[in-house]
């Protein structure tokens, strides 16, 4: 019974290896983050369309109360519309969690 030869980790295999992740990564990660953008754009244009949806109902309403209300919503669609135009932007970095619609 003979022992398997041992292949050396040599300088030429850490160079090939790198070579071979880092064109995995290349390959890889733009498109993830490609994906990403498209996702935040279309929720940044969701978002704006919420706004001046509620930018409207501002006008609209007919009580004190449902204009504030039209109004708290509207700044946070607005806040949300920011934030993800800024993540369309950098696609890249996380992002936090969206808080609840005022009511």
């Amino acid at each position: 019974m003979s022992i398997p030869a041992k292949r050396n980790f040599t300088l030429r295999w850490m160079i090939a290896l790198v070579a071979v992740s880092a064109a995995v990564c290349w390959y890889v990660n733009p498109s993830r983050t490609r994906h990403l953008a498209e996702q935040y754009e279309v929720k940044a244009y969701r978002f704006s369309l919420y706004e001046n949806l509620n930018r409207d109902g501002i006008a609209q309403s007919r009580t004190a109360s449902g204009a504030t209300t039209c109004r708290k919503r509207a700044k946070y669609f607005a806040a949300m519309r920011a934030k993800y135009e800024r993540a369309s932007h950098y696609p890249w970095l996380p992002i936090a969690p969206d808080p609840p619609v005022p009511e």
